[in-house]
Order: structure tokens, then sequence, then C-alpha cells
């Protein structure tokens, strides 16, 4: 009887060590088709990173980036087609806030930023005959940090009005990272989360032209490239745990939180200026042009909004 009894639980854990694999594996196909979606699906009109706001020389500028993340990710196909009868999904949430200080002087810009942002993603891993079996996972990543860029303007032309400007900058980040292992749904919330800290380093250059076509209405066409440099992030898990599956489903963690946008970018923003305050739509008209379009595995409320304030030096 005790022989059976041994069987049976060698059967039942490699079942289930089987089971945990593939959900594992599934964590990851989700997080595949978010990276997807983020860098094939982006609309032309977007907005540039806060730190290209360079101002008219002689000029403070007082700057505000705000992204709100609200994010569902099912199951797909190859093809983009949801899996109808697959549970599963991925919900992303979170914001990013990133005030900016910025001053022009005759040839050359200096700015000065901070980013503080919290986001989170919860995991559920279904199963279609038995939902007692279901698998959860949780992850938040809190960042704040500094930052500090130069921007030039090299034609004299450009600089009264119309302004073309190159920037090189970069930023460290103070991450907290907090992820759980899969878990089943019965143990939900008794299993305590693995944290981590580490530091970031982010490298940012890009170029951008504004033209001022109206009185209160301009046009920033711009590019961007940024690193993110990961490897404290990556030493920061091996001193302490080598469990592989929790190495897996950390590693994935990096990449949706700090690699889903591709390192080169460009776009068009507009820009309104109203009761004093430099107003860029560029993140609403995207964001319209997108209704109806994106792919129907990924459902998508986020928002991004960036305002700035001038005031003249003396």
């Amino acid at each position: 009887m005790r022989f059976i009894r041994f069987v049976i639980g060698i059967t039942w854990l490699m079942a289930a060590s089987q089971g945990f694999a593939q959900t594992s594996d599934e964590r990851t196909q989700l997080i595949d088709s978010f990276l997807l979606y983020r860098k094939s699906s982006t609309s032309i009109y977007l907005p540039p990173p806060v730190t290209h706001m360079v101002p008219n020389f002689n000029t403070i500028t007082y700057a505000l980036a705000y992204e709100k993340r609200d994010i569902t990710l099912f199951p797909k196909y190859d093809n983009g087609a949801v899996v109808k009868n697959n549970p599963s999904t991925l919900h992303m949430t979170g914001y990013t806030v990133a005030p900016h200080l910025a001053i022009s002087l005759k040839k050359v810009g200096i700015g000065f930023s901070i980013e503080n942002s919290k986001n989170s993603a919860s995991t559920l891993l279904g199963n279609n005959f038995n939902s007692a079996s279901n698998s959860f996972q949780d992850t938040t990543v809190s960042a704040s940090g500094l930052g500090f860029n130069l921007s030039a303007l090299p034609f004299e032309s450009f600089r009264k009005d119309n302004k073309l400007a190159f920037i090189l900058g970069g930023k460290s980040l103070n991450v907290r990272h907090e992820f759980s292992s899969l878990t089943n749904s019965q143990f939900q919330g008794t299993v305590e989360p693995l944290s981590l800290r580490y530091n970031l380093l982010r490298y940012e250059a890009g170029a951008n032209l504004t033209l001022a076509l109206l009185k209160h209405f301009d046009v920033i066409l711009w590019t961007d490239y940024s690193y993110t440099d990961l490897s404290a992030a990556k030493a920061a898990y091996q001193p302490q745990f080598a469990n592989p599956t929790q190495l897996a489903i950390y590693n994935d963690d990096l990449r949706l939180f700090w690699q889903s946008n591709p390192n080169l970018r460009y776009g068009i923003d507009l820009s309104i200026n109203a009761w004093g305050f430099d107003i860029r739509i560029g993140s609403l008209l995207g964001s319209l042009a997108r209704l109806g379009a994106g792919p129907d595995y990924v459902k998508d409320s986020s928002f991004n909004i960036s305002l700035s304030f001038d005031q003249k030096g003396s």
C-alpha cells in the first residue's frame, strides 16, 4: 500500500511540475505578445521624452510628463486572433510622473529631470477544466531617480521661433522590485514576495525640430535613441537565489518593465500655447488614430500627457 501511495505521489508531482512549466511558458508568451504590440503598433503621433523640451533663449521651462498605464493581454494564436477558450490574462497598471526643468542659454540648453513611477503586473494562468488549479503571479516595480541632459542649438536662424536641438543625457533610477512565484489559487496571498533593490542607468541621445507654424501652434518632429543598462538588475538576483523558475520570471519582468519600448523611437507632436502653458496633444491624436485598430489580444486604456510653462529669464 505504501508503495502504491508513493507511486501515486510521484506521478502527481511530475504532472504538477509539467503543468507549472507550461503555465510559466504561457506567461512568457503573454509578455512576448506585449513587446510585439509596443514595437509594432506605434502611431506616428507621439510625444517626445520630456527631456526634449528645449526652451527659447533666456527662458526657463517647467515641464511635466505623466503616463497612466492600464493594459490587459490575452493569449493569442500566431495570426493574432484571441484564444477565446483560454481564461489566462496579464493585467498591467501603474503610473510614471516626470517633472523637468530646462534652461536655455544662447547655444546650449541644460535640463534637470526627476522620475517617479510605480507599475504592477498581475498574471492569471487559467485551467479550462479546473478553475481550482489556476495559477497567479504578481509583480510591483517602484522607481525614482534623477536625470541630467544637455542640448545644443547650433543654428542661429533656428533659435528665435523655430528650433533645431540635439539632446544628450542620462538618468539614474533606484528601483525596488517585488515579485512572487507562480502560485496556485488556493495559496494566493499567503506566499511572501521576493524583494530586490538595484540601480538602473539610462542613456539618451536625440534631436527635435520645432516649427512655429502659427502664433500659438507648433509642430515638433523628433527622434530619440535610448539604452537602459540592466547589468545591475540582473546581478541583483544572483547572490540571493538560485531557483531557475523564479529567475525566468524575474528576467521576463525585466523585459516587461524596462525593455517594452524600442530603443529607437521617432514621431510627430503638436503643441498648443494657451494661457501661458504649452500643451502637447500628439499622444491624444495617436490614441484616437489607434481606436479600433489595435490587435484583439490587447486592451489598452493607457494615456499620457505633457505640458510646460515658460518663464523669461531676468
